[in-house]
């Protein structure tokens, strides 16, 4: 999650962070003890909306869930374990991604 974090001190206005399901309850910790800390700083991540989305790539739920909103920028970190989890992977990122993006 911090990649997303930091854009949203960087001046993101909305910010998705996705995982599986048995980690967004950490995740969300870190976003809740990231926002304490910006909430009492003069930073523009005040304004910013940052929420947590289980995304399992092979879940068609899931991935219809975090398309509902076609994304300019998306960003990864530690995304790739295996090679059969490239192919998913593309599916996804074009799946969220909006028209117009690079990917």
């Amino acid at each position: 999650g911090l990649p997303g974090l930091v854009c949203s001190v960087l001046g993101c206005e909305e910010v998705c962070l996705t995982d599986v399901e048995s980690v967004l309850p950490g995740l969300k910790g870190n976003v809740e003890a990231f926002e304490k800390v910006v909430k009492s700083q003069d930073t523009v991540a005040q304004t910013a909306r940052v929420e947590c989305v289980a995304l399992d790539w092979g879940n068609e739920e899931d991935v219809q869930a975090a398309s509902r909103c076609p994304y300019d920028v998306v960003i990864g970190c530690d995304l790739l374990n295996s090679e059969g989890n490239i192919a998913p992977l593309l599916r996804v990122l074009q799946s969220v991604s909006a028209k117009d993006a690079a990917i």
